[in-house]
């Protein structure tokens, strides 16, 4: 059967971009405290599954 996902087959396609990676910490950063705890729910409700 063919391949129907548009996955690639290079891993270092994954990896994130400096600057992509600076962009999401200054995000984090600009986050208050309630907001980090709602984005800390999520990823814990994530690794749960």
């Amino acid at each position: 059967m063919a391949k129907t996902d548009d996955t690639a087959d290079d891993p270092d396609e994954d990896e994130m971009l400096p600057d992509e990676a600076e962009a999401i910490a200054q995000r984090l950063d600009s986050l208050d405290d309630e907001q980090r705890r709602s984005l800390s729910d999520v990823a814990d409700a994530l690794d749960d599954e």
